[in-house]
């Protein structure tokens, strides 16, 4: 009887030892599937960094509406992103022109409106002021997260607004810290996409 048990109990060891190198074997092919897609969309080669030139480094945000979008995944289009906040005069100053070229130019450039959303009060405010202006723009959302956001940590925005444009291979072309003015900002979106 005893021996019987041993055995027993060495079969569900053998068998749980089994199963745990099934699960290590296809948790390790998953995540080497991710870094190779990953890898696989982005187009830009060269250092990853925040000056012109730099290629931009990738960030995967959830929109205001519950969508995922990375930025490596730009299918070739240009990208513009402006880290903003509801409550800072200059973003708001901005957000109308926004608005407008977007509406001109979405077949032709990303737009991620990447709000700051760790120094907001509330998400709902967020969604009342969008609402509010009628802003039609994807919203992106950047909560703290580890203690770091990627408009503060990972893009390291000393103040808002701050504003990237990033060619169709994921380089950055021009950078804003501060208010944009609209000829300028048309002037750039039009450079981009020659």
């Amino acid at each position: 009887m005893k021996e019987y048990r041993h055995m027993q109990i060495r079969n569900i060891l053998i068998f749980l030892l089994i199963g745990i190198a099934i699960a290590l074997t296809i948790g390790v092919y998953m995540v080497q599937e991710d870094k190779d897609e990953l890898q696989a969309s982005i187009q830009c080669t060269g250092e990853i960094g925040l000056e012109v030139g730099n290629c931009a480094p990738d960030f995967m945000l959830t929109t205001i509406d519950g969508e995922s979008l990375r930025l490596s995944e730009s299918n070739g289009k240009p990208t513009f992103i402006n880290f903003w906040a509801t409550w800072c005069g200059y973003c708001r100053d901005e957000m109308p022109f926004i608005q407008k070229a977007f509406e001109q130019y979405k077949d032709q450039i990303h737009f991620y409106m990447v709000n700051a959303t760790s120094t907001e009060t509330s998400l709902a405010d967020v969604k009342k002021y969008l609402d509010d202006h009628q802003y039609s723009f994807p919203v992106l959302l950047d909560p703290k997260k580890e203690n770091q956001t990627v408009t503060f940590g990972q893009y390291e925005a000393i103040g808002l607004p701050m504003s990237f444009l990033i060619d169709r291979e994921g380089r950055i072309v021009q950078k804003v810290g501060g208010a944009l003015e609209e000829k300028k900002f048309i002037q750039m979106l039009k450079q981009v996409m020659k």
